[in-house]
């Protein structure tokens, strides 16, 4: 495989029939999918390549372990060995899409050797990396820092989540032991704004308390919750929380959706009544509910409706809602109110007893009705006021109503015309059109109706002329026929 090895280093072995290389460090890279399609997706060709060494091999699946009579079954078990350069980060690529489970680890290398694996999701996912069991969390990128994963020394599964691109990094070394399981799981993928910068935001060790005041609020534990990156304008930290193992396998799309809803209300409820408070206000918060693709069981070959409808339901593409909490506003008379629904008192007056109505959205505008006394707006001030002297009056005559507000000398006559109603504009114009293509018609009417009179006219003309010729043809064959009579004679 030249895109593997330099020819000029290898010669070809006849009695090993193949061919040895020297002066290369290269390891066996095996991976393969654990779906339970394992045996019949086809993800191949898949390509491994490392632009640093000019490194590329693209790799097929295994060829069929089962014959039926002449024909092959089609059964092919989804693991992929291939040669790679040691010590280098290596893109794999598929051709299919990437299993929701799959396993990777290093062969015939040195204890101290290592591969950077890096893959690119299709959609939005949240990957959970594990190692013999044990959660690997994300290293946690910060904007503007460089995140080494083999700085400190390789460690079997260290990762990053690359949250914008879909991509993840993760080490695999060639320990025996370093076996690493990637797996798409249930999650709300999160990005939480802050008003505050970067340094802040460490130098308060924001990025701990950050874990463990999400974890004390929504009651999860501290692995389903992940810091994925931490980047600027103000501060915006990119995590996913998990949602909980269920070992039901029959389990739909609309009942997870339904379990990752709960979650994302409870910490949009408590950012906005300031129980979930970090070391800077939250400006907003945006959230993404991802569903892992469920794979299907394609050696049944029968299934039920109803399960072909949950099957569909769980590729689904993910929800997007932006959330901006609400931020109190202070009024000019010192009253905290609500930014998003902000309220003001109002009063109205009954016939028989006097009732204050204290909650109406200012976004409103208040309708007219035409058969009621209209009174004219009262600003903030005057209820004030108003409300002061009607205090003042319950104490000294509390039988006394408060005078009527006489109704304004010109009422505004209101139009009970439905919008659906109201006269079309230019209509017109919309006569005239019609009134154009009435003309238009008459007048192709006409000039169809004058070129099928000139057709029948011609055909007409032509019949008579085919008798006149068909006259003279009889004529002269009677005359030459009497001619020879007479000669015959």
């Amino acid at each position: 495989n030249l895109g593997v090895m330099n020819k000029n280093r290898c010669q070809a072995k006849e009695k090993w029939n193949g061919i040895f290389c020297t002066g290369f460090d290269y390891g066996l890279v095996v991976f393969e999918s654990l779906d339970i399609d394992n045996f019949k997706r086809i993800l191949t060709p898949i390509e491994l390549s490392c632009a640093a060494v000019g490194f590329t091999n693209k790799i097929n699946t295994f060829m069929d372990h089962l014959w039926n009579g002449f024909y092959t079954s089609f059964t092919r078990l989804s693991r992929f060995p291939s040669l790679v350069p040691l010590n280098q980060t290596i893109v794999i690529s598929w051709t299919g899409t990437i299993p929701v489970k799959t396993q990777y680890n290093l062969q015939g290398a040195t204890n101290r050797d290592w591969v950077i694996l890096r893959q690119r999701y299709a959609r939005p996912e949240s990957i959970q990396v594990t190692v013999n069991g044990a959660i690997i969390k994300p290293v946690k990128l910060v904007q503007g820092q460089e995140h080494d994963l083999t700085k400190d020394g390789p460690k079997c599964g260290a990762n990053k989540f690359f949250f914008q691109e879909q991509t993840i990094e993760f080490v695999v070394t060639s320990d025996p032991n370093c076996i690493v399981r990637l797996e798409q799981v249930n999650s709300v993928q999160v990005s939480l704004r802050m008003d505050t910068t970067v340094e802040q935001f460490f130098e308060k060790k924001g990025d701990v308390e950050f874990i463990d005041k999400i974890t004390a609020v929504l009651g999860v534990p501290a692995d389903r919750v992940r810091i994925v990156s931490i980047r600027k304008g103000s501060v915006i930290v990119d995590f996913v929380i998990d949602a909980a193992k269920n070992e039901n396998p029959n389990i739909t799309t609309t009942e997870v959706k339904t379990a990752l809803k709960t979650q994302v209300d409870n910490l949009i409820k408590t950012v906005e009544n300031g129980t979930l408070s970090f070391t800077a206000p939250v400006l907003s918060l945006t959230y993404q509910l991802v569903v892992a693709p469920q794979p299907k069981n394609t050696t049944e070959e029968t299934k039920t409706n109803e399960t072909k409808v949950q099957e569909e339901e769980k590729v689904e593409a993910p929800v997007e809602v932006k959330v901006v909490p609400r931020q109190p506003v202070t009024t000019n008379t010192g009253t905290t109110t609500d930014s998003s629904t902000t309220k003001t008192p109002t009063t109205t007056q009954d016939t028989s007893t006097t009732k204050t109505t204290t909650e109406t959205k200012t976004d409103k505008t208040p309708t007219t009705d035409p058969t009621t006394t209209t009174k004219p707006p009262v600003t903030d001030t005057t209820t004030t006021k108003t409300n002061e002297n009607e205090s003042s009056n319950t104490n000294t005559s509390p039988t006394t109503p408060p005078p009527a507000t006489p109704p304004p000398k010109n009422p505004s006559p209101v139009s009970t015309q439905s919008p659906t109603n109201k006269p079309i504009m230019l209509e017109g114009v919309s006569w005239l059109m019609i009134a154009i293509v009435v003309v238009v018609s008459i007048v192709v009417l006409g000039l169809i109706v004058l070129l099928i009179s000139y057709i029948m006219a011609g055909a007409s003309k032509s019949n008579k002329e085919a008798a006149a010729i068909r006259s003279d043809l009889d004529d002269r064959y009677n005359s030459s026929h009497s001619r020879i009579a007479i000669e015959l004679k």
